[in-house]
């Protein structure tokens, strides 16, 4: 009898989880992503073995420059998609394809002019990082990457207001055993080089399919224009995220020439090695992201619901950040053990960058909740006093001595648990009001 109740149990939250779209979108969101962001870290954890840390520090170096100017050449348009089409499918489906066509078209424009001012300042860029020209080559041959990356951002915001969350857990499914074995392969041949390219292959691959895929969802019937309001409300909109998503990139872009400068590319690496775990512990929240945006949207105007789903996601994100930073922390000696011997002094790094993406991950949530209430510009005054903010710090703590990839992950923790803390006191001031 036991058994059989057991059984009806079951069944009912499992019929109570496919009757609500967040939960199902959640949960093909977070499938879809263990596996493929799994194999991804992992091939990244064996590039950093075959590298060595003064090389993997190179690599990450560019690869850092190249995604924070991606970052910024987005313009937040990614969140503005997911809003947009959130609301144009309610609202206005017969000009779901003249969003598509503005927004697509913008951001391929504006990628080209910045991959084209990449490659023929690669030198300049080289420079005023490292102080030589040694990374130039590397910047030249991934400047078209800043192209594709940018786009990535844009269709996974686009995807994402379609609540394509079962689709787009394939195309990350693909996209993850792609990179693992390019990047171990090429990595092992053809050492950085080899790593670069991978990165290039990937994200064009990752392009390739979305692009695949929103042409297939996308209504593809004559479709209305866009008025000058409407096009005047997606750069409004868009303006304090772009902002936002700039002050981001130039702090990460500072934070690593700062690396280099009182560390050194060993620093870098050590840093990088130790942030590719906050990736792993940050991949469900982060993939959320876009869920939350989406529902939190929808229902703007019913307030009981509204909440239901904020305190829902905090209570899912805490859960899903506090477990995986606990292993790391059970694990951490075995997993510098893996890198090898060039990485010894990884250890307080990984663990102090692992307790910060706990404030990360439910400062993400509070950002989705702002965004989804019109609250932008608020948003950018937390993120431009965060963001500073590590930097500053990160200057202050390097007059103690201590280590230079521990001290910027010190500085990250610091300023996300006050992030954190003044984004959930001012939400609930604004709920009163």
């Amino acid at each position: 009898m036991s058994s059989i109740l057991i059984k009806s149990k079951i069944v009912n939250i499992v019929g109570k989880i496919k009757g609500n779209s967040f939960a199902v979108d959640s949960i093909w969101a977070i499938l879809g992503n263990i596996t493929s962001k799994g194999m991804s870290i992992f091939g990244v954890m064996l590039v950093a073995r075959f590298l060595e840390k003064d090389l993997f520090g190179q690599f990450g170096t560019v690869k850092g420059t190249l995604t924070s100017i991606a970052i910024f050449t987005s313009l937040g348009l990614g969140y503005t998609s997911t809003k947009f089409i959130s609301d144009f499918k309610l609202n206005a489906p017969h000009k779901l394809r003249s969003l598509f066509n503005f927004t697509i078209n913008f951001t391929a424009l504006l990628g080209f002019i910045v991959s084209v001012f990449v490659f023929f300042l690669s030198e300049f860029i080289s420079l005023k990082i490292s102080g030589n020209s040694d990374l130039s080559k590397y910047f030249k041959l991934l400047s078209i990457w800043v192209v594709f990356n940018t786009l990535t951002i844009i269709q996974v915001g686009m995807l994402s207001g379609y609540k394509a969350f079962k689709e787009m857990a394939k195309i990350n499914l693909y996209i993850g055993f792609f990179a693992f074995i390019s990047s171990v392969l090429l990595t092992f041949f053809f050492s950085i080089w080899g790593a670069l390219i991978s990165l290039l292959l990937t994200q064009i691959f990752n392009w390739l399919l979305n692009f695949i895929l929103l042409k297939k969802i996308t209504p593809s019937q004559n479709s209305d224009e866009l008025t000058k309001k409407e096009k005047y409300d997606i750069i409004k909109f868009t303006l304090p995220i772009s902002l936002q998503e700039a002050t981001f990139s130039i702090a990460s872009w500072l934070n690593l020439v700062l690396l280099l400068k009182y560390g050194g590319y060993g620093e870098v690496g050590v840093y990088q090695a130790a942030f590719q775990w906050a990736f792993i512990i940050l991949f469900i929240p982060g993939i959320l992201r876009n869920v939350i945006l989406t529902h939190l949207s929808e229902n703007t105007n019913d307030e009981k619901n509204h909440d239901k789903i904020l305190k829902r996601t905090l209570l899912i994100n805490l859960i899903v950040t506090i477990l995986p930073v606990g292993l790391i922390y059970i694990f951490s000696s075995f997993i510098i053990e893996f890198y090898g011997d060039t990485y010894s002094n990884m250890k307080s790094v990984l663990l102090v960058v692992s307790t910060a993406t706990i404030f990360m991950s439910l400062s993400n949530v509070y950002s989705q909740a702002y965004m989804s209430k019109d609250k932008n510009w608020l948003m950018f005054c937390f993120r431009l006093l965060r963001d500073g903010g590590i930097i500053g710090v990160f200057i202050l703590l390097n007059r103690s001595g201590n280590q230079v990839s521990y001290n910027l992950g010190l500085s990250i923790l610091i300023m996300n648990l006050f992030f954190f803390l003044i984004m959930m006191i001012t939400y609930g001031y604004i709920k009163k009001v």
